[in-house]
């Protein structure tokens, strides 16, 4: 039987207020897609923003296509919409709709009872999604023995029970990057060559951060792929997908020193003449001057730290245990070292006020990083965080929808309101970047013709975000 599955990305339109081509592939479900492909099924992906699909189109794919099954990907911004593509298809075609994703493990529930749903998957999916596709294409309807799972029989759903980690992570197939329509429509704002590709080298974070849901789906484990399979990825890549540059996306990439170098001498043996940065922020607590002289060796040029506050009880409240005093440190490395630096924040933590924030501010202006940002602090449903201010009667807005980066409040603290918190934001930014030497920095920076580029576009990015949701106005608070 050929067995046909359609994988589907939503739009993010609706988060960015516009449509925007995405930075980088779905990696998640793209590995799904390799797995699939594994067992001999005919796969097809549609990544709404990068293929400029309308739902009418969608559904005529659907029809032109006729998969056995659908399953559908979706971070909490994405899950409205998400929702919309699956009732969509569900009036037209009676096709199975699988949903996986972060969403989907962090509230399985609620995603379960949707009439246009009939799986969800919690967790990692590649194994559950790969054995739920063989019980299908079998012709068997036991879906209680496929671990990670919630399906539907008649009125009721039912939980299969928890799946255990794929502790080897070597024997998950790279993902299926040949499944992208219009790859050269990834476009990261800070990259320097195209085409650009993302890789995970890790999963998990050994963190316990009460805002972050990577242990949702990575649970408590860290895992590392050997060195020679994530070699192997960077040669396909180069070879047959003409990359030439590779941002990483693990979550905490620089945990295991030994390992860190290891993989920086093996890509450093292999002469590759691409360029190599990180996707997400490192860990500011295992910084020195052997793991920035490793980076500095395979041509990396930014690092970026997670500062999210500087005040003792808001940390100790989130259970960030990562002290101020050693990011400023790794911040100084880095830059004596010759690195591009950012620093990540968090405006309207548990626990915020005016004092805290004006702290982290003149920290901000004390490190000064080349780059940084203040994003508002957003409570993801099924988060530690989220339960507790949900309890409190802390959080405002409901749609999920605006709980992407570049959208406003969605919470307010016993002494700060939502519009405080988006005061205070654009009053970071309005201080850490609007002064003088910060504005002659910038400008003494552009020395290429491809920098000056690359500044431009992310200019224009940040300033539609500021003009849109007036950041860049005069306030008289």
């Amino acid at each position: 039987m050929n067995f046909k599955a359609l994988l589907i990305v939503p739009s993010q339109a609706k988060v960015y207020g516009m449509k925007i081509f995405p930075a980088h592939p779905p990696l998640g479900i793209l590995y799904v897609g390799a797995m699939l492909e594994n067992i001999d099924a005919e796969v097809k992906l549609i990544d709404v923003d990068a293929d400029r699909m309308s739902i009418d189109a969608i559904l005529s794919y659907v029809k032109g296509f006729s998969p056995n099954i659908i399953g559908i990907t979706a971070t909490t911004p994405l899950i409205e919409e998400a929702y919309n593509i699956a009732g969509f298809i569900k009036k037209h075609f009676s096709v199975p709709i699988v949903l996986g994703g972060i969403h989907p493990t962090m509230n399985p529930e609620e995603c379960i009872k949707q009439p246009c749903i009939d799986f969800v998957v919690k967790g990692e999916g590649e194994e559950t999604i790969r054995e739920l596709v063989l019980e299908m294409r079998n012709g068997m309807s036991d879906f209680s023995k496929i671990r990670g799972i919630y399906y539907k029989k008649g009125k009721d759903y039912y939980f299969s029970g928890e799946r255990d980690l794929t502790l080897d992570l070597d024997k998950i197939p790279f993902p299926a990057r040949r499944l992208l329509n219009n790859p050269s429509r990834y476009k990261p704002q800070d990259a320097e060559h195209l085409p650009v590709a993302s890789i995970m080298t890790t999963r998990g974070c050994p963190g316990r951060c009460t805002f972050c849901c990577t242990k949702n789906i990575f649970k408590d484990r860290y895992r590392m792929r050997s060195i020679d399979n994530v070699i192997e990825e960077i040669d396909e890549l180069i070879r047959y997908f003409k990359v030439k540059e590779i941002h990483i996306a693990d979550d905490a990439f620089n945990i295991d020193k030994k390992r860190t170098l290891m993989l920086c001498q093996a890509i450093r043996k292999k002469n590759y003449n691409i360029n190599f940065e990180f996707l997400n922020g490192l860990r500011a607590d295992f910084i020195d001057d052997d793991i920035l002289d490793a980076f500095k060796s395979i041509g990396i040029k930014n690092v970026a730290f997670g500062v999210e506050s500087v005040d003792e009880n808001i940390l100790k409240n989130v259970r960030k245990n990562i002290p101020p005093e050693l990011v400023k440190k790794s911040l100084d490395l880095s830059k004596r070292k010759g690195f591009k630096t950012w620093a990540f924040f968090m405006i309207g933590l548990p626990g915020e006020t005016k004092l805290t924030i004006t702290k982290t501010i003149a920290f901000a202006k004390e490190a000064d990083p080349d780059f940084a940002k203040f994003l508002l602090f957003k409570p993801f449903p099924g988060s530690e965080v989220y339960n507790e201010m949900n309890r409190k009667g802390l959080i405002d807005d409901f749609d999920f929808a605006n709980y992407g980066i570049y959208t406003q409040s969605v919470h307010h603290l016993e002494n700060l309101t939502s519009a405080d918190l988006l005061y205070w934001q654009k009053r970071a930014y309005r201080e850490f970047y609007f002064r003088p030497q910060k504005i002659w920095d910038h400008i003494k920076r552009q020395k290429s013709i491809c920098q000056l580029k690359l500044t431009t576009r992310g200019l224009l990015f940040v300033c539609f975000n500021a003009f849109k949701r007036g950041i860049i106005k005069r306030y008289s608070k």
